[in-house]
């Protein structure tokens, strides 16, 4: 008999929860319920596995017994959040033991394991400073307009999927997304070597949002380099200016998570 701990306001059931020995699956798999708000179709608050002759446990030689289960809510909502805290258990048993020597039974103690704390990958978004705010001629091509960090959670990596930029005026009117064209993304890791480069846009927005669909795994605790380039317009005012704000999207690469940044402004451009 298997159960978890959270007491919490959101009562977790992790699902496919299973008993492994010595690293092997023993019985079928299952959802490890709250031991104190069991789910209406369980009313006993516990998984109950059959396990047949599957665990032996000889004198002498001790069995490693896990529980292992997906850190996922299967009571109807996902209710898994950051920083929730579970442990699992082996509830008490009842004549779920047999002595091989006298075939008698008798009932397994309760064992309450280790407490665990959830935490779920995420993506934090900067602006790189060591990039100042620039003045630059129109027209220009090959203009760096943009130069941002994105760091991965310590908790997993993240798959990059979408980097988000949004025009925003600084000074005056006539520079604004409109007046960057053939814009590109290029990603550098922490080792300060390319990893991506994105397709090129002939078209920016003049001030809602350009999605760039970008393909990259950022590791776990890691900060890479994220540079936007454009060619700058002729036509613009003198000292009329612009910025641009970065946001990056992905998804978990342990827990499966969508994740965003926040959205970060950059460096000034005149």
């Amino acid at each position: 008999r298997i159960d978890n701990s959270s007491g919490q306001t959101a009562l977790l059931a992790l699902r496919n929860a299973a008993i492994f020995a010595d690293g092997v699956q023993v019985g079928s798999t299952t959802t490890l319920w709250e031991d104190s708000s069991p789910a209406a179709s369980n009313s006993t608050a516990y998984a109950q596995v059959s396990l047949g002759s599957s665990l032996i446990v000889t004198p002498g030689t001790p069995r490693i017994v896990e529980i292992r289960a997906d850190i996922f809510d299967a009571s109807g909502t996902n209710d898994v959040a950051a920083d929730q805290t579970f442990t699992a258990n082996f509830a008490v048993g009842s004549s779920n033991v047999q002595r091989l020597t006298t075939l008698d039974y008798v009932s397994s103690a309760a064992k309450t394991g280790t407490s665990l704390t959830i935490k779920i990958g995420s993506l934090t978004a900067g602006k790189y400073t060591g990039y100042a705010n620039q003045s630059v001629v129109d027209p220009k091509n090959n203009v760096k307009v943009g130069h941002f960090t994105l760091t991965a959670a310590s908790s997993e990596s993240v798959n990059v999927s979408s980097i988000d930029i949004m025009p925003q005026l600084v000074t005056g009117v006539t520079f604004d997304g409109g007046e960057l064209d053939d814009s590109y993304i290029k990603v550098w890791n922490d080792a300060g070597s390319l990893v991506y480069t994105s397709p090129v846009k002939a078209i920016m927005s003049e001030s809602a949002s350009t999605s760039f669909a970008v393909n990259f795994s950022l590791p776990a605790n890691k900060t890479y380099q994220i540079e936007v380039w454009a060619n700058v317009e002729a036509g613009i005012t003198a000292l009329d200016a612009v910025r641009l704000a970065f946001s990056a999207t992905g998804t978990t690469a342990g827990s499966s998570t969508s994740t965003t940044s926040s959205v970060v402004a950059g460096q000034t451009i005149t």
